[in-house]
């Protein structure tokens, strides 16, 4: 767990093993470890532990949770993990947050540069984390659910032998994920990939959700 001090979140790395086998992926198209030979990019990981989601949506409760709230909460929840692929082929990283309806549209999104040392710690800027939830937020007030974490914890929407080789890939799963989440209304997927449309060599993003809604 890291704390948002100064300009900069710096948060430890934690490989984590594909302990959930999310049905979804299976319907969709990634590149698998070996797929046409080509040379493996980073790998990453995010995670949000069950019991600081379900604390989050009891927090939240009826008043719900502003942006810049849930900006600090993720800051201090969320446990990244960075490894570096082929040397000299990695390319800067960013935070990406979308908020995905129940149809599975995407609605809104927004990203955040991530910083990844030669180590594998993760830093954050503050203000950009702030900024990209505000950016992302369909409206003022949001209202989390755990209602998906209790039912899969440790969910692992990309294990680290899946890799994908652009945006479009990441996409499909948070439209995916935003229709398993209909009955909350809204799901908001946050997901470490590489800036751009593509990705050469593919990446091993790493993602993790809030269902909820807003008002």
């Amino acid at each position: 767990m890291a704390q948002l001090s100064g300009r900069f979140t710096a948060l430890n790395v934690r490989l984590l093993a594909p302990l959930f086998a999310l049905a979804m992926a299976a319907s969709l198209t990634v590149a698998a470890s070996g797929a046409a030979g080509a040379q493996r990019g980073d790998n990453y990981t995010l995670h949000l532990d069950e019991r600081a989601v379900t604390a989050l949506a009891e927090r939240a409760g009826d008043r719900g949770i502003a942006a810049a709230d849930f900006a600090n909460w993720f800051g201090e929840n969320a446990r990244f993990g960075a490894e570096r692929g082929v040397r000299g082929l990695s390319v800067p990283a960013q935070l990406s947050v979308m908020a995905v309806d129940g149809s599975g549209r995407l609605t809104a999104q927004a990203e955040v540069p991530v910083e990844i040392s030669e180590r594998g710690d993760v830093r954050l800027d503050r203000r950009g984390l702030e900024r990209a939830f505000t950016q992302a937020f369909p409206s003022d007030t949001f209202f989390p659910t755990d209602t998906f974490h209790k039912h899969n914890p440790n969910v692992d929407f990309f294990p680290s032998d899946t890799f994908i080789s652009s945006r479009r890939e990441l996409d499909r799963v948070a439209a995916t994920f935003g229709q398993r989440a209909s009955r909350e209304g809204y799901a908001l997927f946050i997901a470490v990939v590489p800036a751009g449309e593509r990705f050469d060599p593919p990446v091993s993003p790493g993602a993790t959700a809030v269902a909820g809604r807003f008002d």
